[in-house]
Order: C-alpha cells, then sequence, then structure tokens
C-alpha cells in the first residue's frame, strides 16, 4: 500500500509570521495536531500541537509567531513511499507526520493517527 492511498490532500498551511496562538486555535477548532508551515510555495517547517504546548498551548504561544516554535528541520515522503517505509521514518525520527511532496508541491499529510487507523481497520496484516 502506498501513501497515495492513505494521505490526507486537504493540508491546513500557515505562515511563520502568524501568531502562534492563532495557529493553537486553528488546530482545535480543525481537530487536527499538525499543521504545515509555508512561506509562499516553500514548505520552511512543521507546528505540531505539542510544539504550541497541548492543552495548555494558550500560556506558551503568547508573544510568540509560529516562527518561534516551529520545527524546521522537517522529513517528507512522497505519494509513491509504501506505509511500511513511512511508518520506519516516523518511528526512527520520532516525529508524527510526513509532508507528501510530488514534484516540489505539497500534496498531502500522513499522520501517525492516519498509520494507526490503517491498522486498525484490518487492511495491514498484524503478525501474531
Amino acid at each position: 500500500m502506498k501513501l497515495n492511498d492513505i494521505m490526507t490532500t486537504q493540508v491546513k498551511t500557515v505562515t511563520d509570521d502568524m501568531l502562534a496562538e492563532q495557529a493553537w486555535h486553528l488546530m482545535n477548532l480543525e481537530g487536527i495536531h499538525h499543521l504545515v508551515v509555508k512561506r509562499g510555495s516553500e514548505i520552511i517547517g512543521i507546528i505540531s500541537e505539542r510544539d504550541l504546548g497541548g492543552p495548555n498551548g494558550s500560556t506558551v504561544c503568547e508573544g510568540h509567531t509560529v516562527g518561534d516554535l516551529m520545527v524546521r528541520d522537517i522529513v517528507t515522503a512522497s505519494p509513491e513511499m509504501t506505509v511500511k517505509l513511512a511508518a520506519n521514518l516516523l518511528k526512527g525520527y520520532g516525529i508524527g507526520c510526513l509532508p507528501i511532496i510530488n514534484n516540489g508541491e505539497l500534496v498531502g499529510i500522513v499522520t501517525i493517527s492516519d498509520l494507526l487507523d490503517l491498522l486498525a481497520s484490518g487492511l495491514i496484516p498484524v503478525a501474531r
């Protein structure tokens, strides 16, 4: 199975100059845990709910922009990458999501939750 079979294509993005508190509210409103940070068409980072302080985000976010708190060294994947390789990347790097890039363009995102949902659905066999 490939990432293009499971990726979310409606990726929420923000800019690095957005107030961190606004990003935190957007995540809560959308029920998501990761935002891709872009400057123009360039992906420059990822900001997660954890980066923004989780449930106590309003305190952590105060006085900061997304650029202050985002992770700049991001790991990306292609739509043709296998789910198994993606799971290994997520685990190996200790990250929660992979932006999916095709021909230099952001086309989707896959999160640990997506992989767990796939596992729970029974579409990936579990060794016993």
